[in-house]
């Protein structure tokens, strides 16, 4: 019997430190190559770049990750500002319909966040697919059913791989 509880209480203690140890957020700094296609253009390729530098948090008992920092797309000007911050949420929602990415910063004395797109990575951040806000200015008006932002990626054929893996797994793009 006492070695029932014993056995018991290790349990708990190993599922309670296993779960505070994945909470520790991990630092993400690093630039991907990426490429910019289009669906509805197929001669549509333009190179980039996607610079990380923040921290992805993880939540395992909501099966949840949240990234807070910079993440700048070499030709969106907005994303490039000194003050610019992002923070988006992936939970088992975003998986399927992707997280909707702000970035934040300071015009004019007051703050403002234009959306960037919606984002869906695997991973760590390690391969992401995003559908791009048009046009890619800081402006409110904004669509999109056809620009699309993969990396890593060094051209469009292994934009539209990495892109289609995604899709493997019942989501919406």
């Amino acid at each position: 019997m006492k070695t029932k509880k014993i056995v018991l209480y290790s349990i708990i203690v190993l599922v309670i430190l296993a779960t505070l140890f994945s909470m520790i957020p991990i630092h993400i700094q690093r630039e991907i190559p990426a490429v910019y296609y289009r669906t509805d253009n197929t001669n549509y390729e333009v190179k980039t770049t996607i610079r990380l530098d923040g921290y992805l948090f993880h939540s395992p008992l909501f099966f949840r990750k949240k990234y807070t920092g910079k993440f700048i797309v070499d030709d969106i000007a907005f994303t490039k500002k000194e003050d610019a911050k992002t923070e988006f949420v992936m939970d088992s929602n975003s998986k399927k319909n992707g997280a909707n990415i702000s970035i934040c910063y300071k015009q004019n004395g007051e703050y403002t966040s234009p959306n960037l797109g919606m984002l869906k990575m695997k991973g760590n951040l390690k391969e992401i697919k995003m559908l791009v806000w048009e046009p890619m200015d800081n402006s409110n008006q904004k669509t999109s059913k056809y620009l699309f932002l993969v990396a890593p990626a060094s051209n469009k054929e292994e934009a539209t791989k990495i892109a289609n893996e995604f899709k493997k797994t019942n989501e919406i793009f």
